[in-house]
């Protein structure tokens, strides 16, 4: 008989003889087996058992029961689960960079021995000086420094069983400079960069090549350079989307009013305080126009401006938007700004740390840049763990375990098969708490139970003492 099982769970091999009291001894690769904490020999009428309660692949075996007259044989295979990416969606995450920044994508698997790659556009990543790949337990982690428009892409964790998709586009600014890199296979062909289908011939680019490698810079960039760049080697193209976008860092800002007289003279002031012409601040008087110009805008520059004359005034507000306004919400309510929650932003990164975190945390957290929504769900945790649980045979038992979510759902598993209720086992939640009531303990329920969230697990031992015989009478 052929069996095959995955590690972790309960392996049960059952034979049936003719009669209650015949002598059976059961055998792996010829080897006559004892009886331990990991390995258990049950009697029960005309049926003989052996079971492991949590296999592993060293399990795997031939395993006999032998009568002596008779015999039967089971091959056990244990092989390994598939591994599984923790809280993979299954939709592509979206990240949008900034040319220079680093890129740094994790994902968790299901087992710490797994094994992943990273690619990107089809291509497997390997270590180099831009490329960092980390392994720690059960997180794996890519780090891309100093990005550019060509690291544009699908990323794929790779871990045979489930792939983790993120799509990353790389954009570059106004006046900045950006550099495409293209690798040939022989240091000796002749490469040509395209723009658009056109050679390139401007003053604000320059070509270099070192070895196989061949790089294409752009300095200062300008918004005419946006478009679709190729390494040309006449057998063969490498293509590069470059969008340039215009910063607001630095722009120039100017607010004109006009007087009745051309010899009026006026006042301009911020927030209440006059403004003078200062390095940053140029004021003009033209005619009867009137003008304030602020060179080199920056967030601090925000507020209300008046321009004053002797009988009559006029007011301007200023806002500085340096990207989308994003609104953080938790469970539909916009987040409110305290000693334990702190919003910051870093180009375009956005963050929301909550410090202290309490159970009314918990939920769902919304990032809402006008309209383009992302969510994500704050993690369920345990915040009471599963304890050991000593029961007589015969009896009851209960596992309770509570965690951080009214709302979390959770698994109960034996030996890393999944519990289900039923005449054996009852499955209860009152508010955070859950628990699981085994009904007429057996020796065989012994073991490790777990409990699990998306993102927790707790385990424990299950004991079970035989009930001892009792003196009825004299």
């Amino acid at each position: 008989m052929e069996l095959c099982q995955q590690t972790s769970e309960r392996m049960v091999l059952s034979c049936e003889i003719s009669r209650p009291n015949a002598v059976v001894r059961w055998y792996r690769d010829g080897l006559e087996v004892e009886e331990s904490e990991n390995l258990l020999l049950e009697v029960d009428g005309v049926y003989r058992r052996l079971i492991i309660p949590e296999t592993t692949v060293k399990d795997s075996a031939e395993y006999v029961c032998d009568t002596g007259d008779d015999s039967v044989t089971f091959f056990v295979n244990i092989a390994e689960p598939p591994v599984q990416i923790i809280g993979n969606s299954g939709n592509p995450e979206h990240h949008v960079m900034v040319a220079g920044d680093d890129l740094i994508l994790e994902c968790e698997v299901s087992r710490p021995n797994a094994a992943v790659e990273w690619i990107r556009n089809g291509e497997i990543l390997k270590p180099s000086c831009r490329i960092n790949i980390e392994s720690y337990d059960v997180v794996r982690k890519l780090v891309l420094s100093g990005l550019q428009p060509s690291d544009s892409g699908e990323y794929i964790c790779d871990a045979v069983d489930d792939k983790l998709f993120t799509i990353v586009e790389v954009q570059a600014y106004e006046n900045e400079s950006v550099t495409l890199c293209g690798i040939v296979s022989n240091e000796r062909a002749n490469v040509r960069w395209l723009k658009d289908g056109q050679l390139l011939n401007k003053d604000n680019i320059h070509i270099s090549s070192e070895d196989k490698t061949h790089k294409l810079t752009i300095n200062p960039l300008q918004l005419s350079d946006s478009g679709e760049y190729a390494c040309d080697v006449s057998t063969d193209k490498m293509y590069f989307s470059l969008l340039v976008k215009v910063s607001l860092k630095g722009q120039t800002l100017t607010i004109q009013c006009e007087v009745n007289k051309p010899k009026g003279d006026v006042q301009w002031l911020k927030d209440g305080k006059e403004i003078t012409s200062r390095r940053r601040y140029t004021i003009r008087t033209q005619g009867r126009e009137r003008s304030l110009t602020i060179h080199h805008l920056m967030d601090e520059d925000a507020g209300e401006y008046v321009c004053e004359s002797t009988d009559d005034r006029t007011v301007a507000t200023v806002a500085i938007e340096t990207d989308n306004k994003l609104v953080w919400r938790l469970n539909g309510k916009k987040v409110a700004l305290n000693e334990r929650t702190v919003i910051s932003c870093n180009g375009l990164c956005h963050m929301l740390c909550i410090s202290n975190c309490m159970v009314s945390d918990g939920g769902r957290v919304t990032a809402d840049a006008e309209g383009v929504v992302s969510e994500a769900e704050l993690q369920a945790l345990f915040t009471k763990k599963m304890t050991a649980v000593i029961a007589e045979e015969y009896s009851e038992a209960t596992l309770e375990v509570e965690v951080s979510l009214d709302a979390a759902e959770v698994q109960w598993m034996r030996q890393g098969v999944l519990i289900h209720p039923g005449a054996k086992y009852t499955l209860k939640h009152k508010g955070r708490k859950h628990f699981l009531t085994i009904h007429k303990v057996a020796v065989s329920d012994r073991g490790t139970y777990s409990c699990e969230t998306l993102h927790d697990r707790t385990q424990a031992q299950l004991t079970v003492e035989r009930e001892c015989p009792r003196l009825l009478a004299m």
